[in-house]
């Protein structure tokens, strides 16, 4: 009976891998003319560290300068922000600073700041990155390309750099959750994106009230924008797959800032739409029954070698797509690097997934 079942668990989850694979497959280059004036937000607390090489590489813009404006929003900060900020200002007069002193109750942190930020923005097209990413000069020309007329959102891969065993496995993470947001869009059924490297259009995020209808969540200014755009309005969204597009960050450098961004990241989950609640939900069931049945056949003393057969089967499924995502996204991991990543998988959406849920989340507190 648990053979039966880990055999139509491995169906299931190699049938969905599959689709998105299919998804992936589908998405194509885009290349438009059109110079609409183009706002890049980034949200920033504490973020002084980091701000200079985010600058920098947002002044070696390749796109028209006179079309290009950079929002940086200095959310409470009290690390000398504000001295830099003010400094670059006077640099550069496309750089705009917002300030933001005080955070009502009840309000998602990040969230309040890009809707400051967006507010102050005055461009058509609104590019979102952090602090910590690093675009190349051509980022803002190229994810501005993939905005055809019926185009309303577009998502970008976003890798974690790093080295060492964590950033080992952090970077196989991202390149499965590039999979599922570009596979996703290919499909045309978004369902998830990062907020790293995110572009919309103002209009759409008028249409669907910005993030007025969750502000009240930590996170999900990326995902949540996402449905709340493909779902309730008539624009198409799109996924960024030319290199100049990718934005790198750094990957968490201990086991305790990955597993809390984790939880932040997962937390938004709660309020997912029904239908992508179901399909994460049933590829998670998949993925878990995979690998408890050889446990469960030890015990029960039947079934050992097929379910094992099954388990290796499975990682085989996710050794070979992540493979071929590896090569549309130009990223290579590790062997042991994947192997970590299978038990990191199932344990933090089975475990982390649902504790995301429960307790206060913060952002950058």
């Amino acid at each position: 009976m648990i053979a039966l079942v880990a055999l139509t668990a491995l169906l299931v989850y190699a049938a969905v891998v599959c689709r998105l694979l299919h998804g992936l497959r589908a998405l194509r280059p885009q290349v438009h003319a059109a110079r609409p004036r183009v706002s890049v937000v980034c949200a920033a607390r504490n973020e002084a560290h980091n701000l200079d090489a985010l600058l920098s590489c947002l002044m070696a813009q390749s796109y028209p300068p006179e079309l290009l404006e950079v929002v940086i929003v200095d959310d409470r900060s009290s690390d000398g922000s504000a001295a830099l900020l003010a400094r670059w200002r006077a640099a550069h007069p496309r750089v705009k600073v917002v300030h933001l002193e005080e955070l009502g109750p009840g309000i998602g942190a990040k969230k309040n700041a890009l809707a400051h930020g967006i507010a102050a923005a005055t461009g058509e097209i609104l590019l979102l990155t952090d602090a910590d990413c690093r675009p190349s000069p051509r980022w803002a020309e190229e994810m501005v390309g993939h905005f055809a007329a019926e185009v309303g959102l577009v998502a970008g891969f976003a890798p974690l750099l790093g080295e060492g065993v964590l950033a080992g496995v952090v970077a196989v993470d991202t390149l499965a959750s590039a999979l599922v947001a570009a596979g996703g869009v290919g499909l045309h059924r978004p369902t998830t994106c990062t907020g790293r490297n995110l572009a919309f259009r103002r209009q759409a995020y008028a249409e669907v009230e910005g993030y007025q209808k969750f502000m009240y969540a930590v996170s999900g200014d990326d995902d949540l924008l996402l449905h709340q755009v493909s779902q309730r309005t008539d624009w198409q969204v799109q996924y960024a797959v030319s290199p100049a597009t990718f934005v790198p960050s750094a990957a968490p450098r201990t086991l305790r800032q990955l597993l809390a961004q984790r939880r932040r990241h997962l937390s938004a989950g709660r309020y997912y739409p029904a239908g992508v609640k179901a399909r994460y939900a049933l590829l998670h069931l998949c993925n878990l029954c995979l690998f408890v049945a050889p446990v469960w056949a030890a015990l029960g003393g039947s079934g050992l070698p097929l379910c094992s057969l099954l388990l290796c089967a499975k990682v085989a499924v996710d050794l070979k797509a992540l493979l071929l995502a590896g090569r549309a996204f130009a990223q290579r991991f590790s062997w042991w690097a994947f192997c970590l990543w299978e038990m990191y998988f199932v344990l933090t959406n089975v475990l982390l997934g649902p504790l995301s849920w429960l307790g206060r989340i913060r952002w950058r507190e």
